[in-house]
Parts: C-alpha cells; structure tokens; sequence
C-alpha cells in the first residue's frame, strides 16, 4: 500500500492509505456520493471545505484526522 502526503480529493477513485490516527489505519475513498474517509470501521463524509481550492487541493493525514477526531467528539455528545 502506498501513503500518501496530500492527494487532490476531486480525482480520488480508488482507496487510497493516508497514514495512521491512533494505531489505525485511515483511507480516503471514493463513494457513489462522493468521498469519504474509513477509519475504524466507520465511514466519516468529507466536508464542504475539505473540498474547496482555498486547500490547495491537497488532502492528507493532517486534515482527515482533523474530521474523524471532530465528528467522533461531536457523534457522543448526542
């Protein structure tokens, strides 16, 4: 499996190994909605900024751990 250090997230087709987030392994993946990251079993959907130019189009590690770590802290609160 490759790593990678950033990858533009508009032209993702195929899963692709962002690194590790607390000894698991992080994909960015590519979905019929769009794409999505898989941590841990779980599917986290990749917000409307994560998308935007203003990025510089590359998506890596840093920001997906960024999105899991908010939407987990944000899903146990409900």
């Amino acid at each position: 499996m490759e790593v990678v250090e950033g990858i533009n997230v508009k032209n993702i087709i195929e899963a692709k190994l962002l690194g590790m987030h607390n000894g698991e392994m992080v994909y960015l993946c590519h979905g019929k909605y769009g794409e999505y990251l898989k941590y841990n079993g779980q599917n986290f959907s990749i917000p409307n900024w994560a998308k935007q130019e203003n990025l510089g189009e590359m998506f890596n590690l840093y920001h997906a751990v960024k999105i899991i770590d908010y939407k987990m802290k944000n899903k146990q609160q409900f």
